[in-house]
């Protein structure tokens, strides 16, 4: 069943990879991306139906690591889609409003789920069974364009979580590229300037050390952005893509010895060149 599940999912990507060229994705590509995640999720539902005794342990890799993948750009280009159609007509000030309001209920909405977040990150499997094994009459969130993906036969208690959650971090990012758009629109001169394209060229470990520093410091907006607001903004300027932010912190807190050690490099190289043109 796993090589078959992993069939499916490079034939997923594949088509994928043709409708979406690039992260900020236009209206008009939801729609076909749409129709081939409900295809995907409907050959994985046939597949399941093959084998009504499924171990345990298949069951637990079923739902934590293949229906989530295609369920969660589900959820991505219907969240996108429904972004473009509420989007505000008019001023751009109107549409950056809107924007700063989705993405700030993306971010409650992931910390009412923190605990969940940071269990998958860190790659748990304690809670495996209770998460991501199948139950009867277990209750689920009422999610009309998602209904027939969390029937009892075809769902566990948190593979729609863990979906939407994944999602949520995409849309952001999306609403970020989108709102950086929207503010070149609103300043023409100062988007008009040619400005030298910028890449995080030191290690991706370092770069999570930098935003929890600032983040610490309340050095942007005063301190009141999460992490993920903020590591979504550094992609962007950066164009560079960061994966388990969380993850890579409590790396960096197991360090033995220095632990912050880009941090520490900064502070020590911005002093001695001080010094060196003091003439210390």
């Amino acid at each position: 069943m796993k090589k078959r599940c992993q069939e499916i999912l490079h034939q997923f990507y594949t088509q994928l990879d043709g409708i979406v060229q690039t992260e900020l994705i236009a209206l008009e590509q939801t729609q076909p991306g749409i129709e081939l995640c409900h295809h995907t999720l409907w050959e994985l539902r046939q597949l399941l139906m093959l084998y009504p005794k499924l171990s345990q342990e298949d069951e637990i890799y079923f739902f934590k690591h293949i229906k989530p993948q295609p369920l969660q750009h589900l959820i991505y280009f219907y969240e996108v889609r429904n972004c473009y159609l509420q989007l505000p007509k008019g001023a751009v000030k109107r549409q950056l409003d809107f924007l700063k309001f989705r993405l700030l209920g993306i971010s409650e909405s992931m910390s009412m789920h923190r605990d969940f977040l940071f269990y998958m990150e860190q790659q748990c499997t304690f809670q495996d069974q209770l998460y991501f094994v199948r139950k009867p009459k277990v209750v689920m969130p009422l999610i009309p364009e998602l209904m027939f993906y969390v029937d009892p036969d075809f769902a566990s208690s948190h593979d729609v979580l863990w979906a939407r959650l994944l999602a949520k971090q995409k849309e952001m990012s999306f609403l970020q590229q989108l709102k950086q758009r929207l503010k070149q629109q609103q300043y023409p001169t100062t988007s008009a300037i040619h400005l030298p394209e910028l890449h995080w060229t030191a290690s991706k470990t370092a770069l999570v050390e930098l935003i929890y520093a600032l983040y610490n410091a309340h050095a942007i907006n005063d301190g009141e952005e999460d992490i993920a607001k903020i590591a979504a903004g550094f992609e962007v300027l950066f164009d560079v893509k960061l994966e388990n932010v969380y993850k890579t912190y409590a790396e960096i807190k197991e360090r033995k010895g220095k632990r912050a050690r880009f941090v520490r490099k900064l502070w020590e190289g911005f002093i001695k060149k001080m010094e060196e043109e003091d003439g210390f």
